[in-house]
């Protein structure tokens, strides 16, 4: 909100602390703390107030308040006068307390884009970029492929891969070998026929060519494989026993089992 009063006299007429006086009454009738009004003097002699409010509200009320005291130069010269314990005549309200709209911020600017790649010298000539110095190549970035192309955007997320769940509440396990392929889709999970990871590659093999067999050995794969794990833990431990001896006898047998021999 602004008001702007024309007084008689000049500037050094009015005292700073006259000034302040007036600043004060004006906030009192305003409404509004000493710290949003200000008051200037300007010229031969204008006196202009301005009063920051908060809310529309706020600055109609001030508005009115105000305009019974500085409407008129009459009143303004009583009123002033009152308060300054000057003489003060007012000549002339030139701009009577009166409501400024506060045009809105302006957008900030648009990104810079990057300036145009272009030749500055008109004697580019493709073929020979490849002899030019950086000197002239700074020259014909356009003809010499030297224009910055802009970043590729990043590649889209792979989807993820849907839940795997029986979409059939009556799906049970040990029926899962006699149901029928539209079944079976509807009991994945029931059935293991989700998706799982793909297997771990097999172990290294071991080499047992250096390795021979007594005729007196007694460990057989067929049995070891017979029944394991039982009968593997069982020529395990025959291993352990062969290994031991002075001059073992099932060495390569042991070894092709992967059980050490060494």
């Amino acid at each position: 909100m602004s008001a702007v009063l024309s007084l008689a006299g000049s500037v050094s007429d009015v005292t700073p602390a006259a000034l302040d006086a007036m600043r004060q009454v004006v906030a009192a009738e305003a409404g509004a703390p000493l710290a949003a009004v200000t008051a200037s003097l300007a010229g031969s002699v204008l006196l202009t107030f301005r009063i920051a409010l908060q809310t529309e509200g706020e600055a109609d009320a001030a508005v009115v308040a105000l305009a019974e005291h500085v409407g008129d130069a009459d009143a303004a010269s009583t009123w002033l006068g009152a308060a300054s314990g000057l003489a003060i005549s007012v000549t002339e309200v030139i701009t009577p307390p009166t409501k400024l709209t506060l045009q809105p911020p302006a957008p900030p600017p648009p990104p810079s884009s990057s300036p145009l790649c272009e030749d500055t010298d008109k004697k580019c000539v493709p073929k020979k970029c490849k002899s030019y110095n950086p000197a002239k190549l700074a020259k014909c970035k356009k003809t010499c492929g030297l224009c910055e192309s802009p970043p590729s955007a990043p590649p889209p997320a792979p989807p993820s891969p849907p839940p795997c769940e029986d979409t059939d509440k009556k799906c049970i396990p040990q029926k899962c070998k006699s149901y029928d392929p539209a079944k079976l889709a509807k009991c994945k999970e029931t059935c293991g026929l989700c998706d799982t990871l793909p297997p771990s590659p097999p172990p290294p093999k071991v080499d047992c060519e250096g390795f021979n067999d007594n005729k007196k050995c007694k460990i057989k794969r067929k049995k070891c494989n017979k029944n394991p794990p039982k009968t593997m833990k069982k020529c395990k431990k025959s291993c352990v026993k062969d290994r031991n001896k002075k001059k073992p006898l099932c060495q390569k047998t042991c070894c092709e089992l992967g059980f050490p021999v060494i």
